[in-house]
């Protein structure tokens, strides 16, 4: 048998190893009897030859191929905070939340994001050949919002009558705005939302059956969970973007049946 041909073609780049190193500081404490818990890190990290994926927008393609590259060097940095509290037998509060400021520190050749066109080339883009690169050395990460946070509150309140309890709760995650892309296209700014789901039900005391209302994003708020810039590739200098709506991305509602045996 023939040796069997490589599926890489010779002429992509070779891209290096990925290093990282990580440096932590975790304080994990109880308070309050242990009703009340809080665990906290601080972090900071540095990737170097960081791995990184991008459209070919030089191939004028309606969808252009992927190519793996690698930037100089990348950072994320910042604290997270989780903690819950018993605040009596039935009601439990819970919060996650975090700071991370995650930026490229060595990223030349990066691609910009549509190729050259008479009169409308990308601020900080350097053409040769038609074809576009800038530095990034201290711009931001793709999709990494620098605060977000989960809070969660959920009670019960036992029936005497029946032999149910009454459950309800509320769950609200926030995230700040974000670059998505990491070429940096300001069409590919994701803005800061928030996400309200409330839900109120009855469930059995033995926990063996549940009949729940929800209602998710209750503020009916539209969010993405994808933005890519492709399409600016065979109409160049359209800087146009594309987006992909999340599961949530408008209010629903229903009933929840649980049972177990």
């Amino acid at each position: 048998m023939p040796e069997d041909l490589p599926i890489t073609p010779a002429s992509l780049a070779y891209v290096g190893k990925e290093t990282v190193n990580d440096f932590e500081v975790v304080l994990k404490s109880t308070f309050l009897h242990h009703s009340v818990r809080v665990d906290l890190a601080l972090f900071d990290t540095k990737y170097k030859n960081f791995h990184i994926q991008n459209f070919n927008l030089t191939s004028h393609a309606v969808n252009p191929p992927l190519f793996l590259e690698a930037a100089g060097g990348a950072e994320t940095r910042g604290g997270e905070l989780d903690t819950d509290w018993a605040a009596t037998r039935t009601l439990q509060v819970a919060l996650a939340a975090a700071y991370v400021d995650a930026k490229f520190t060595d990223y030349n050749n990066a691609p910009c994001y549509y190729p050259y066109v008479t009169g409308q080339q990308v601020p900080g883009c350097t053409y040769v050949n038609g074809t576009g690169v800038q530095n990034l050395a201290g711009k931001p990460m793709p999709n990494a919002p620098k605060f977000k946070f989960d809070a969660n509150i959920s009670d019960r309140v036992p029936l005497s009558a029946i032999p149910f309890d009454v459950t309800m709760g509320a769950n609200y995650s926030y995230r700040t705005s974000a670059q998505m892309l990491a070429d940096q296209n300001p069409q590919g700014v994701l803005p800061a939302f928030g996400i309200l789901d409330l839900r109120v039900g009855l469930e059995k005391d033995s926990s063996a059956y549940s009949v729940t209302a929800f209602v998710n994003n209750a503020l009916d708020r539209h969010y993405a969970v994808d933005v890519e810039d492709f399409w600016s590739s065979p109409w160049g200098g359209t800087n146009n973007v594309i987006a992909q709506p999340a599961r949530d991305s408008y209010r629903y509602y229903g009933l929840r049946f649980t049972a177990s045996f």
